[in-house]
């Protein structure tokens, strides 16, 4: 049972995650953009950073996804 739940979570984490990723880069959305990179090319600096928005909010949604599913399971088992 309890492998089920994080199997789950793992698995509407993944899928949330990188289709709010797909989603910034098809649509040209910055916040949800896997990556952006900065280079000053007289300093020889290189700056690369991606946004973390859709990892959080994947994250936050499959929790609750998970929690759903444990509680419609056990109540499953109950009746």
């Amino acid at each position: 049972m309890k492998s089920k739940g994080f199997i789950v979570g793992v698995a509407s984490f993944a899928v949330i995650t990188l289709l709010l990723y797909l989603a910034g880069d098809v649509f040209q959305v910055p916040l949800l953009m896997f990556h952006n990179e900065y280079m000053n090319s007289t300093n020889g600096q290189i700056v690369s950073s991606g946004s973390l928005i859709p990892v959080v909010i994947g994250l936050s949604l499959s929790v609750l996804i998970q929690r759903i599913y444990i509680n419609r399971y056990a109540q499953n088992l109950a009746e």
